[in-house]
Formats: C-alpha cells, structure tokens, sequence
C-alpha cells in the first residue's frame, strides 16, 4: 500500500512540472517585445516615458524657489534636502533615482529600436514604423540630454570637456559602459533628435507622446545649452514660419 501511495506522488508531480508551466507570464510586462504593436504599447507606459524624469535633484538645488527651514524639512529623502543645500555628497545609503530613471528610459528605447531592426519596413507598416522609431529616438534623446544636464560637465568646460555621459547604444546588459566626452554626449543627443524630428508626425494626437513640434521645442531648449543661439532660434522659424507667436 505504501509503495502505491509513492507511486502516485511520484506520477502527480512529473505530471505538475510540465516546463511549459515555465512559459506562463503573470504579468504581460514580463513579455518580451518583438511586434509593432508590442513596442507601441511599450512606449505607452506613461510612468516609464512621462512620469519619472531624471531631473529631480536639479529642480530641487535650482534657483526657481526658496524653502524655509520648516519646508526644507518636509522633503521627501534626505537627497532631496542635501540637493537644496548643494552638499557635495547627496545620495548617502542610497542609489541615485535620476541616474536610474534616465537609464532605464535608454534601455527601454534600446530594446525598441532593435526590436524594429528584425522587422522589416514595408509599404503597409510604414507609418506606424516610423512613428515607433521616431517617439524611440526622441525618448533617448531626451533622457541622455536630461542626464547630460546633470551628471555631465557643461558645454565649454574645457578643463572637464572628457567628462560626458555613458552612451548605451544597445540593450544588451553585459556592454561595458565607456564613459564619452562632453561633444561626443551632445553629439549623439543631435544625431537621434534630428533622426527623431524626419519621422515624428506633425500632428499631435496624444499628450503623452512627442511629435514634431515636441521634437523641435527640445531641439532649440538643447541648442539654448549649447550656446548656439542662432540654431535655436532657426529651429524656433521653422515651427513657426518665422512668425512672431
């Protein structure tokens, strides 16, 4: 009798380990991407995209406000505070949210643009393609630029100009990460907005998605940073016909 019982477990569980079990998601986020439709519903992550920036701890030592000692002590983290007083170590015990947000943004557009490398554009998917690879490119365009902004030296720095940003072209985890100078940081932010700008659609359908003139408004704010006023202001003629808005 005893041996039958074994028997029986031992039947139930082979029976409980199909490894096809193993291939369940419980949760379509943990689905790999690999479609167009895939990818949109991947830039559609608002939190991801919209929601969490990489410029917290520039608004909070930004000179736009002031805090008394009593509102200074209701910040959120201790970063947060030390970021307000400009203390040389802000994150103690901590990771630092604005450098994994920025990245994470990057990984995200990195997994999309060579998810559509594997597919092929043809006359049918063309549009929605390009789209999906324009709002790609300007997502990592704007996430490298807001990290630039705060982690990399700034433009004309000369005695810091080899101090950039690692630039992550891939979505593979195990890249090394090589630390780039401050004109190859900016210069790879240009190529993808530019890029981004000739497929965006220039009609704008959703908040949360960038088009053309999103493209544009972030392309003249970069050439603002840079110094290169007469850029910024050929960008700002040519959304608006060189008319006075």
């Amino acid at each position: 009798m005893k041996k039958i019982i074994i028997l029986g477990l031992l039947v139930a569980l082979n029976s409980a380990c199909n490894p096809d079990f193993l291939d369940i998601k419980r949760d379509r986020k943990q689905v790999i991407p690999k479609s167009l439709n895939d990818f949109n519903l991947l830039l559609g992550d608002e939190t991801l995209f919209s929601g969490n920036s990489s410029a917290a701890m520039r608004t909070a030592s930004g000179e736009e406000f002031t805090l008394s000692e009593s509102a200074w002590n209701l910040l959120t983290t201790q970063s947060e505070r030390n970021a307000y007083l400009w203390q040389d170590e802000r994150f103690i015990g901590t990771e630092c949210p604005d450098w994994n947000y920025g990245y994470k943004r990057i990984l995200a557009a990195n997994i999309i643009l060579e998810g559509l490398a594997k597919i092929e554009r043809t006359a049918a998917n063309a549009n929605v393609y390009d789209q999906v690879k324009g709002k790609a490119l300007f997502h990592r365009a704007n996430a490298n630029f807001q990290l630039a902004s705060e982690f990399a030296a700034p433009i004309g720095d000369e005695e810091h100009k080899a101090y950039g940003l690692p630039l992550r072209k891939s979505a593979d985890p195990q890249e090394v990460s090589i630390r780039s100078s401050v004109a190859e940081t900016y210069a790879s932010i240009l190529d993808d907005l530019l890029a981004a700008q000739q497929l965006l659609s220039t009609e704008f359908t959703d908040f949360y998605q960038p088009s053309k003139r999103t493209a544009n408004a972030l392309l003249a704010r970069i050439y603002l940073s840079m110094g290169e006023y007469n850029q910024a202001l050929a960008v700002v003629k040519d959304v608006f016909g060189g008319k006075k808005k």
